[in-house]
C-alpha cells in the first residue's frame, strides 16, 4: 500500500499554503470556492469542514488551500497535512466538469488511477 507524504510549502500569499504530495494525485487542475463547488471532489469537501478553509485547488503533485484570516498557517497546516494524509480512499473528482472530458480519477488505498468512462 502507498503511504502519501506530505511536505508544507509556503507561498507568495500568506493566506495560501501549498501541501506537496510524494506522488502525481491529478492530471487536472481544479479550484473549489465552497463546499457546494466541491460537490465531485469529497477530498475538497472533506476539507472544507475545516472552518478557516476558504478555497481549495487541487493539481499535479499539490493541495493548495486558502485560509479565511481567522488562523494562522502555523496553528493549522499540520491539522490540513494531516487531514490529507488520512484522506487515503477519498476520491479527487468524481468526475470532470470541462467540456467534453470523459474522464474520472479517484484515489484507492494502494493509488491514484486515472479511468475513462
Amino acid at each position: 500500500m502507498t503511504k502519501y507524504k506530505i511536505s508544507i510549502q509556503e507561498t507568495n500569499n500568506p493566506t495560501i499554503i501549498k501541501f506537496n504530495v510524494n506522488e502525481f494525485i491529478s492530471k487536472n487542475s481544479y479550484e473549489f470556492k465552497n463546499i457546494d463547488d466541491a460537490a465531485n471532489s469529497p477530498l475538497a469537501q472533506q476539507l472544507f469542514y475545516l472552518p478557516f478553509v476558504k478555497t481549495v485547488y487541487i493539481s499535479g503533485n499539490f493541495i493548495a488551500v486558502e485560509r479565511y484570516n481567522i488562523v494562522n498557517w502555523a496553528d493549522v497546516s499540520a491539522e490540513v497535512a494531516e487531514q490529507i494524509e488520512k484522506s487515503t480512499g477519498y476520491r479527487i473528482c468524481r468526475k470532470h466538469t470541462k467540456p467534453g472530458c470523459n474522464e474520472v480519477c479517484y484515489q484507492q488505498k494502494i493509488g491514484y488511477y486515472y479511468l475513462g468512462v
